[in-house]
């Protein structure tokens, strides 16, 4: 299944159970086509677990926020990581921007997730939106990148990060997703340090996460504790504890 709008495509391909959302980005004057990453996937047969590494390690803001009232995503996308808190946590209120109005029209279609009195989603830049808003929210997460499968420069600046900074509640975390293979994900995490006063990190061949935080976190022994109390409550069905014994302070 293939959307075209301009130099762009949404392609959705499914295998066996699993489905999965693609961003194809159109060269002006050239048949070549760059495929991004999956950005969303799903396994029909179990749409409560996560695919993807980075998706699972976001849920790792639990540690900081146990009993979140209020989620925002950037970079809705479909949903998957919303989904799991809207499941586990039935008080929640999630809020979320997502630039493609194509990506909101399948993801009620493809992944299940429907806005509702609990899920308010816009059509809307990100940053725009989250700068007008007068919530301020247990959990950030962000989760924004081109057809080309790059970060959006607007969300990797200081003045992006203070404004996450500011529209965390004081307990709350900001939670960065950056790809293995980003250049710059150096100076990313040198410029996110630089507006949280306390910040985490985890990191594997593929997958660079960032938790950014106002008030200091109990030390990383005590985040094991919280994270097998979590994993006894919710049962995830992904290694949540194993991703938490991966964390690190910076």
């Amino acid at each position: 299944m293939t959307d075209v709008n301009g130099t762009d495509s949404i392609v959705v391909i499914k295998e066996g159970t699993e489905i999965q959302l693609f961003f194809a980005e159109h060269k002006a004057g050239s048949e070549e086509i760059t495929l991004s990453g999956a950005m969303s996937r799903i396994d029909i047969h179990q749409p409560l677990y996560l695919l993807g590494t980075y998706s699972q390690v976001m849920m790792l803001s639990l540690l900081f926020c146990p009993s979140p009232k209020h989620v925002y995503m950037m970079g809705f996308g479909g949903g998957r990581t919303p989904m799991l808190f809207h499941h586990h946590f039935p008080e929640l209120h999630i809020a979320g921007s997502e630039l493609d109005q194509r990506v909101l029209a399948l993801n009620e279609m493809l992944f299940g997730l429907s806005p509702s009195e609990r899920i308010s989603v816009v059509a809307q830049d990100g940053v725009s939106h989250l700068t007008q808003t007068s919530q301020h929210y247990d959990i950030i997460l962000l989760d924004c990148f081109t057809g080309a499968g790059d970060h959006p420069e607007a969300i990797t600046t200081p003045e992006f990060y203070d404004l996450c900074l500011s529209k965390i509640q004081p307990h709350g975390v900001t939670v960065q997703y950056l790809a293995g293979s980003d250049r710059e994900a150096d100076l990313k995490i040198i410029q996110f340090q630089d507006s949280f006063p306390y910040v985490y990190y985890f990191a594997d061949e593929n997958t660079h996460v960032l938790f950014g935080l106002k008030t200091p976190s109990p030390p990383l022994h005590a985040l094991i504790e919280t994270a097998n109390k979590i994993a006894a409550d919710h049962q995830f069905s992904f290694p949540f504890i194993e991703h938490a014994q991966q964390l690190t302070i910076i």
